[in-house]
């Protein structure tokens, strides 16, 4: 996971897997970013693999810290694949912005 900050937005750059070993480390660096006053996400999911329901749980647990704080999330660089398909079968753009 790589993060770029632009005052109160930030790129997070999911790599490889985001799951029940990784997962943990996601919440607790995006609960900072808001505690430090970031408001906008980019999920930049380009070269996440791979990712389970712990994953899938961390994105929107941070997506409902977010909008408690009056922010907002979006999903970007979605391509075909593994993490593609989950994402169409769970219907996760129905609650949090897809931009492919």
């Amino acid at each position: 996971m790589e993060i770029v900050r632009d005052g109160n937005e930030a790129t997070v750059y999911l790599k490889g897997t985001l799951d029940i070993t990784t997962s943990r480390e996601f919440k607790e660096s995006m609960f900072e970013l808001i505690k430090e006053g970031v408001r906008k996400v980019y999920l930049d999911v380009r070269e996440l693999k791979s990712l389970d329901s712990s994953g899938i749980g961390k994105i929107l647990l941070v997506y409902s810290r977010l909008k408690e704080n009056n922010g907002s999330m979006e999903i970007v660089n979605l391509k075909e694949g593994y993490v593609k398909k989950l994402f169409d079968l769970i219907k996760i753009g129905k609650i949090i912005p897809i931009k492919e």
